[in-house]
């Protein structure tokens, strides 16, 4: 998705919903284990947006998460590096801003141009829309006539519904292993097999 993209946008302004990925993720220890981890948030409530957000004892749930990623990592071959980027990701307690710059900041490590966009800066006014209608006011106003979801997205949205607007819905294709962190890779592997691995990515 990254290489055959030009822009990305956060969806910032959206309802927080329990349980997902915003403050959370897993990583692989060096027995092929999955560990999970997760952020701990102040508030959170699904009748907040996602840019309402703030972690919990901000500082302490920052350095409590790169003590465990040491822990994971720590007898590997690693790039150590990656510490600080993942360090530099934390400027602000709200979880929209952390979520943007662990995107920001990724993709600048790998020397990846891209625009990356935030929801409630840029459009402030597309608050009034809703699931797919907002998809096509975005895509309207920055000009995009192709969208690429991930592959739940079929459950979603509609091919047909998205021509009718003059816009191709493509969804990535599910035989991927989205259980791996970008964490993973970062860790382990230099910066031309990472590039390398963003060519590795078939769409439907």
């Amino acid at each position: 998705m990254v290489n055959v993209s030009d822009v990305f946008v956060s969806l910032d302004y959206v309802t927080y919903v329990k349980g997902k990925f915003i403050n959370r993720n897993s990583v692989t220890d060096n027995c092929g284990r999955n560990i999970k981890f997760v952020l701990k948030l102040d508030g959170c409530s699904s009748f907040k947006m996602i840019n309402e957000i703030k972690l919990k004892n901000y500082i302490k749930e920052k350095d409590n998460f790169i003590k465990k990623l040491k822990i994971v990592y720590g007898t590997k071959k690693i790039n150590t590096d990656i510490y600080d980027l993942v360090n530099s990701c934390f400027t602000s307690d709200m979880i929209s801003e952390i979520s943007y710059n662990s995107i920001k900041n990724v993709f600048s490590f790998l020397g990846v141009n891209k625009t990356i966009l935030i929801c409630s800066k840029s459009f402030p006014n597309h608050v009034q829309y809703k699931k797919e209608n907002r998809i096509y006011s975005l895509c309207d106003e920055l000009k995009c006539d192709k969208y690429i979801n991930l592959p739940n997205g079929g459950s979603l949205y509609k091919k047909e519904d998205f021509i009718n607007k003059n816009i191709e819905l493509s969804f990535i294709s599910n035989d991927l292993n989205y259980s791996t962190s970008i964490l993973d890779f970062l860790f382990v592997e230099s910066k031309e097999q990472i590039i390398n691995r963003l060519n590795d990515c078939n769409f439907i």
